[in-house]
């Protein structure tokens, strides 16, 4: 029943996780009433609709994660790091188009999900879903820091983006108007998988090892995603009516 090894060991591990869920929370509801308060209750209305239709995407990256920790677990022990990156480049080429796909088609999507009233959500929708990919690359660098029991990295990083978001929607709402708040979020995931990445690469450096993710291929990667969604919201302005 009690291991004073086991029990402390758990302790460490999983404590720190505890403000890393709170911050969690703070980043998922903080735009909503942060535009609620500054903006109005019909501009929140239709953040949450743009919010609430992007994160359908998390859905799918929460279960893909899940399901592969068990298979990376296994990797990182015998130190397959070949094997390792070429079955993750291909989750990430996967969930970058599945991402692309879903902003070529947010005006339907929008259209089938709420009334004429929230069609504004639609400006919204690419840097809300461009957000969710950025949640499956941390959650990657996440997954290494966790194998390695580095559990207080990923609650300074996790604290570090809520306090960024906060001051970023404080600063560039009551200034740009609700529609900031999405590009505060995709900011915030960014810096947020940048720092993760830092932290796991000073824990691979430490337990000398080498990285299990292929980075330049992830960063090349992302900046695709970036520039595509610019691209695809500018393509919004001359086909959603």
């Amino acid at each position: 029943c009690f291991d004073k090894e086991l029990w402390k060991k758990a302790a460490l591990i999983n404590i720190p996780l505890i403000p890393h869920i709170l911050s969690g929370t703070i980043l998922n509801q903080a735009d909503r009433l942060m535009i609620n308060t500054m903006v109005g209750k019909s501009e929140a209305g239709i953040y949450s609709v743009a919010y609430s239709a992007a994160m359908l995407l998390q859905l799918v990256i929460s279960s893909v994660n899940t399901s592969i920790i068990p298979w990376l677990y296994n990797k990182l022990k015998i130190n397959s790091v070949k094997e390792i990156k070429g079955i993750l480049n291909l989750m990430i080429l996967m969930m970058a188009a599945a991402v692309t796909l879903f902003m070529l088609f947010a005006p339907e999507c929008m259209k089938l999900l709420a009334s004429e009233e929230y069609s504004d959500a639609v400006w919204i929708f690419p840097p809300l879903t461009v957000s969710v990919y950025f949640i499956f690359i941390y959650n990657l660098f996440c997954d290494v820091e966790l194998f390695f029991e580095k559990s207080l990295y990923i609650a300074f990083a996790s604290c570090v983006t809520a306090g960024l978001n906060l001051f970023l929607n404080y600063i560039c709402i009551p200034v740009l108007g609700y529609t900031a708040a999405g590009y505060t979020t995709l900011i915030s995931y960014i810096i947020y998988a940048g720092i993760h990445y830092c932290c796991m690469k000073h824990v691979i450096s430490e337990k000398n090892v080498k990285s299990p993710i292929d980075t330049s291929f992830v960063l090349a990667l992302s900046v695709c995603v970036l520039l595509i969604s610019f691209v695809i919201k500018v393509v919004y302005k001359y086909t959603y009516i």
